[in-house]
């Protein structure tokens, strides 16, 4: 449970792979569920969009409750994660707001600029070399427990 959800110490990237594997099962679980939880038959009976206005979607609620639900869960420990290897290359773990935070914000609300766009491409690859493939530090650092 310290590996998926505590801030403290450090990983490096050996052990931050596996976690990665489990995020990409994670996400094609989820959508296969939420997909299997839409009620097609109607779609398909009628394409028109009056008939997804009047399709019933109580199963597909319940999928999306259950998503949210375990994503909150899988953020939580996506972010414990990537603040440990932040920590294994002697970093705060206040960096991960400006890898992976601030692209969102530029996207969502630089969408209309394209400069934002590149610099949240630009950050967002910057985290990612940081935290994938870039070695942590050797030895003792400020993360390690005392």
């Amino acid at each position: 449970m310290q590996y998926l959800f505590g801030f403290s110490g450090r990983i490096g990237r050996a052990e931050m792979w596996p976690f990665l594997a489990i995020t990409l099962v994670w996400l094609i679980v989820s959508g296969v569920l939420l997909v299997l939880g839409v009620n097609w038959h109607e779609c398909i009976e009628d394409c028109s969009s009056e008939a997804f206005r009047r399709a019933d979607v109580g199963p597909q609620t319940g999928w999306l409750l259950l998503c949210l639900v375990v994503s909150a869960v899988y953020l939580l420990s996506l972010m414990a994660v990537c603040v440990k290897r932040l920590h294994d290359r002697n970093k705060s773990g206040w960096w991960l707001f400006l890898y992976l935070a601030a692209p969102c914000a530029l996207a969502i609300f630089g969408y209309e600029w394209s400069a934002a766009m590149v610099v949240a491409a630009l950050l967002f690859l910057v985290g990612c070399i940081e935290l994938l493939l870039s070695p942590g530090t050797d030895g003792l650092n400020d993360y390690d427990p005392s």
